[in-house]
């Protein structure tokens, strides 16, 4: 949980869950074996950003230029607003030996991304006829309202992940990798004690 840290007329967030449940007792005789473990787990995810924004015809180089006597507006209701969500679930196993842990997971992640551009937004357009035959200023209201997918269009994608740990004391380094929307490769030197 991150809660939302505001910056002038922005504001960001975060905030996710997650569980994991060893499934190695509930399989006949597969508790006993000492060094695999087995467990399920599934995480989601929230990012939210929300940034005021401040376009007016002087930003568009349009000051000179009539406004549609038709917008009553003042340029002040304009927002952008970024929501990522992210739901994973995965079946990990793992081998735990004395110096060395040998990991892995098979999964999916669905992400859904949500990027909108609310408010009323000038642009120049040229009129034809009454009142304008020339260039004015007219708005537009919440031009943009998009859900951002992958490559080949879906939201969900198989998730795939394998690593090594190694224990050294209360020194830990880690070799990752993931395949997933992207693949990731991680390592990392980690401090542990209890």
């Amino acid at each position: 949980y991150m809660p939302d840290i505001k910056l002038g007329d922005s504001k960001t967030g975060l905030w996710g869950i997650g569980l994991k449940h060893d499934v190695k007792q509930w399989i006949p005789g597969f508790k006993k074996v000492p060094v695999i473990n087995v467990s399920l787990m599934y995480g989601f995810t929230k990012l939210h950003t929300n940034i005021g924004l401040s376009v007016t015809p002087e930003d568009i180089n349009a000051q000179s230029l009539e406004v549609d006597p038709a917008y009553t507006g003042n340029w002040e209701n304009q927002e952008l607003n970024f929501i990522a969500r992210s739901h994973t679930a995965n079946l990990l196993i793992s081998a735990n030996l004395p110096v060395v842990c040998f990991y892995g997971g098979v999964g999916f992640i669905s992400t859904k991304t949500n990027l909108a551009l609310l408010g009323d937004y000038p642009y120049v357009t040229i009129g034809t006829g009454t009142p304008y035959s020339g260039p004015y200023v007219a708005a537009i209201s919440d031009p943009v309202d998009m859900t951002i997918k992958n490559q080949d269009g879906g939201i969900t994608k198989p998730r795939y992940n394998i690593g090594i740990r190694f224990k050294m004391a209360v020194i830990t380094i880690h070799f990752d990798y993931t395949r997933a929307n992207y693949n990731v490769f991680t390592a990392g030197l980690g401090i542990s004690w209890r």
